[in-house]
């Protein structure tokens, strides 16, 4: 496994190099939209915006690593695993903003999920709200009042997910069912902004839960097939596919953008630039003194990230040891009723186990199975210069994460084919994410994250987990339509001939 310092030292020094021997060979291209990543936000947004001909010209996706970000499946020895999805939560909504990625096959998932709690008792929630509602008052009738609280969410003024609950809720299990989410969500209830959360929550419990034929990679690959078969154009996997610099040029009505460079050397220049890169790392490649607007480039550019997560994923031999785990896609275990900080929950105290073959047998060959165990790290292993040592402590956190496995399926360890830990290593790798954040900005009490269109930067805009309407994989394909079709009603008033 190469190390957080040795991946990111990798990247870095490859786009050194490249733009370094591509020097002397620069050449111009020009487009009419550019953007800048190649995630599901991206991709969202060049579809959007190649399938408008009678608006736009050529449109290109720059992406240095591979097309789909998060949005990847990857085999190994005839096992399917995810880079990072779960679930996907109302799979419809897709066909309603008009995304090409609706055309997806889907597998309902039902129950959406299960919440195992520390005295060993266990709820599953049915993908039906009201009968949710319904089996949750019967199973705590000292308490009826507490989930129709709770989905009203906050009255007033912003407040944490612990806080609401606390308000709505007396039944300490009931709030640790309700609250079991958090890990999907980035932070624990104590600091979890509620309406954030019950954003989250509410997507899953009252629009259903997904899970795509074929893996997350089949989204990723019919967006891209969308955009070719509008005539746009798609550059990954190479230095013609890193951007290094986002070039703006002032003029008489303001600032506007005027191009990208990537690491072969290349100026691309484009009227409107769509970004799916992280927005901190956006703004340092425009810089502080391109950028018009000081205190936006600050706050967006230091407002904190979302906490790490790790997961181990696991190809098993024989999936009748999975029996415990009920059928159900995602289980969710709570080893305390609740957390007062991230770290207290660490290295398994809060565990999101997925039973992938539970819904799509196909992952793995017959008879197998293929698993997925989530949880927080109690280091950021982003400050490890020494390699040895993230190594050393992913292989103390992989071996108690199999321990809880065993406790939970007797046999468990036994029936392993292999496994593999991802953590912000690998979180890196797919979404260049600074230390490895899944979700980019933080979603504490009160966190904002900013509007797809830039007021500050004509024809600049934002497409990702960074921006509206926020995070996860449905958030972040609207993030890339809101994009796309904020940058065809401005650009409706002055067509280009394509």
């Amino acid at each position: 496994m190469l190390g957080w310092a040795v991946v990111r030292a990798f990247a870095f020094c490859a786009l050194a190099a490249a733009a370094s021997a591509a020097v002397e060979s620069r050449t111009t291209k020009e487009w009419d939209v550019v953007v800048v990543g190649g995630g599901l936000g991206g991709l969202s947004a060049a579809a959007t915006v190649a399938a408008q001909q009678e608006l736009f010209g050529p449109v290109v996706v720059l992406e240095q690593m591979h097309l789909g970000g998060y949005a990847s499946s990857y085999v190994r020895d005839g096992y399917r695993f995810e880079a990072a999805l779960h679930l996907f939560c109302d799979a419809d909504y897709l066909a309603r903003l008009g995304s090409p990625s609706s055309n997806v096959s889907w597998i309902t998932v039902d129950p959406i999920w299960r919440v195992v709690f520390p005295d060993g008792s266990d709820f599953s929630a049915p993908a039906n709200q009201t009968k949710h509602v319904e089996l949750l008052k019967e199973r705590f009738p000292d308490d009826t009042t507490c989930v129709d609280c709770f989905i009203r969410g906050p009255q007033g003024q912003a407040q944490s997910l612990q806080a609401l609950l606390d308000s709505c809720c007396t039944n300490s299990v009931q709030k640790a069912y309700l609250a079991s989410l958090w890990g999907f969500s980035g932070q624990v209830p104590a600091l979890m902004d509620a309406s954030t959360y019950l954003g989250v929550w509410q997507c899953y419990a009252s629009l259903g839960a997904s899970y795509p034929v074929g893996g997350a990679i089949s989204i990723t690959n019919t967006l891209a097939g969308a955009i070719q078969a509008s005539g746009g154009t798609l550059i990954a996997g190479s230095p013609a596919g890193m951007v290094s610099n986002i070039l703006v040029e002032k003029t008489a009505n303001g600032t506007r953008v005027a191009a990208v460079q990537t690491a072969d050397g290349t100026v691309h220049t484009a009227k409107a630039i769509v970004v799916n890169a992280n927005i901190p790392g956006a703004l340092q490649m425009i810089g502080s003194d391109n950028f018009p607007n000081k205190p936006y480039y600050h706050k967006w550019t230091t407002a904190p990230a979302t906490v790490q997560l790790v997961t181990l994923n696991i190809a098993v031999k024989n999936k009748t040891v999975l029996a415990p785990l009920r059928g159900v896609h995602t289980t969710f275990f709570n080893y305390a009723w609740d957390y007062p900080d991230i770290r207290s929950a660490a290295d398994g105290g809060y565990l999101c186990v997925t039973d992938y073959t539970s819904s799509d047998p196909s992952c793995a060959p017959e008879g197998g199975g293929v698993l997925s165990a989530t949880t927080c790290p109690s280091v950021d292993v982003t400050t490890m210069s020494d390699d040895d040592a993230v190594e050393a402590y992913y292989n103390v956190l992989t071996k108690t994460l199999l321990g809880k496995l065993e406790a939970t399926m007797p046999g468990f360890v036994d029936a392993i084919d292999f496994y593999f830990i991802s953590g912000a290593d690998a979180c890196y790798s797919y979404t260049l994410n600074p230390h490895g954040d899944p979700y980019g900005y933080d979603a504490t009490v009160g966190a904002t994250r900013p509007f797809n269109q830039v007021p500050w930067v004509h024809g600049l805009y934002w497409a990702s987990g960074w921006t509206r309407p926020g995070y996860g994989m449905v958030a972040t394909i609207a993030s890339g339509v809101f994009a796309g079709n904020m940058l065809a009603g401005d650009r409706a008033t002055t067509p280009v001939s394509r």
